[in-house]
């Protein structure tokens, strides 16, 4: 699957990306992701200060065995300008609703001002795997974030801009053959997204 949102919508719920057989579907609808041609902008009601909000959409496919998936985002933030904290994530999911109950996922929480330093984590599940700060230098670029998966194994991988954080890496096996991946945003502003690919190989022994 791949999309690099060159289309126009209001919302990419049940639309289908550039490349992939199945659609988007909005699972929390406290915002929007919008697309207007070069990127979507995953906007909530918290990107209004003082004001909370959540939204994710999801994207099905069929987890198989011995296989090294890679899943990888490129973000463009803004700054948040906000006393509230937000967020902006992807990763695997399973369940009708494409939840991380138990498997590898990513967020980056945007800046408040332009000239802070913020952060990132690693997730299994709702355990953490690992953090790491990233420069306010950086969130004048857009910042690219890939999570790779072996079905074989249960290793999972962080990479945030080329850097693998290795210490992160941890053993989640796999609990269901229909999987999801998923974008989400959490009280935040306007977080865009200027591609999404999600890829399949073999694995190695």
């Amino acid at each position: 699957m791949q999309d690099d949102f060159h289309y126009k919508t209001d919302s990419i719920d049940g639309h289908s990306p550039a490349k992939g057989a199945e659609a988007w579907k909005l699972w929390v609808d406290q915002g929007v992701i919008s697309t207007d041609g070069t990127q979507a902008s995953l906007i909530t009601n918290g990107g209004k200060a003082g004001a909370g909000g959540h939204v994710r959409v999801t994207y099905p496919f069929d987890l198989a065995g011995g296989t090294l998936y890679t899943l990888k985002v490129t973000f463009q933030f803004k700054p948040v300008q906000s006393e509230k904290v937000g967020w902006a994530g992807f990763g695997f999911g399973n369940g009708e609703n494409g939840s991380p109950d138990n498997e590898p996922w990513l967020f980056i929480c945007p800046q408040r001002e332009s000239s802070d330093d913020s952060g990132a984590k690693g997730l299994a599940s709702h355990q953490e795997a690992g953090s790491t700060t990233i420069p306010a230098a950086d969130f004048s670029l857009p910042i690219t974030a890939k999570i790779t998966w072996n079905t074989s194994t249960g290793e999972a991988q962080y990479c945030i801009n080329n850097q693998v954080e290795s210490e992160w890496t941890r053993k989640i096996p796999v609990s269901s053959d229909r999987f999801n991946v998923f974008l989400e945003g959490a009280t935040c502003g306007a977080v865009n997204v200027t591609n999404i690919t999600l890829t399949a190989e073999p694995a190695k022994k």
